[in-house]
């Protein structure tokens, strides 16, 4: 079976992904954390659009990891 590609925004989205469930927090709890909208959070988590670097780093923050982390991890999943 051919490996799936994934794009940057997939590998973020999937990062975030990651780091929300190993905190143990649904989707909206991470919007509530982020002042993000639930949506937006299930987009960025898709992969769907790239989201800008201020609510990045918003995510980031709601889950107390450096932007630079889960950049790194996202590079890891290329």
């Amino acid at each position: 079976m051919a490996s799936q590609i994934m794009t940057i925004e997939q590998a973020f989205g999937e990062a975030v992904r990651i780091r929300r469930k190993a905190m143990g927090w649904n989707q909206g709890e991470l919007a509530i954390h982020a002042g993000l909208q639930t949506a937006a959070v299930s987009r960025i988590e898709r992969g769907d659009g790239a989201p800008n670097l201020r609510t990045m780093e918003r995510i980031a923050a709601a889950l107390n990891v450096r932007l630079s982390v889960l950049i790194r991890q996202a590079e890891e999943l290329l």
